[in-house]
């Protein structure tokens, strides 16, 4: 659905509320005026759903794993270490871990905050990990 769209559902929702509520207790006009705004609203929340939610059938979109990349994000030091977990959580979904959801944003500020050795013990846990399910 575009903005157009969009606007004028909203405004067609806000004023058909405003003439439900405006008839007070004439049902003949409330009721219609009530099911146009639950109608243009039920519309526009199907829209939001639409695109909030990842259509099924639909490819999850993946990091390439080109060497450049992960030597980049490796040199990157800290900064690098979102795109390498990112990169491990697209390898462990691909790998048919469909279930597994991706990192969230509070373990990827406590991945940011470790020391390089601790990082490396993490990595190779998860690298581990990658090919014990292969």
């Amino acid at each position: 659905m575009n903005t157009a769209t969009t606007v004028f559902l909203c405004v067609v929702a806000l004023v058909a509320s405003g003439l439900a509520v405006a008839a007070g207790t004439n049902t003949s006009a409330a009721l219609p005026a009530a099911a146009v705004a639950v109608t243009a609203a039920a519309l526009l929340l199907v829209d939001v759903a639409a695109r909030t939610r990842w259509p099924p059938g639909r490819p999850i979109p993946t990091l390439s794993a080109d060497p450049a990349r992960v030597r980049s994000s490796l040199q990157a030091g800290a900064y690098g270490r979102p795109a390498l977990v990112r990169l491990l959580d697209n390898l462990d979904r691909s790998g048919g871990n469909v279930s597994r959801s991706g990192t969230t944003i509070e373990e990827l500020a406590r991945i940011q905050a470790l020391n390089p050795e601790q990082f490396r013990e993490y990595l190779d846990a998860r690298v581990n990990d990658l090919e014990r399910q292969t």
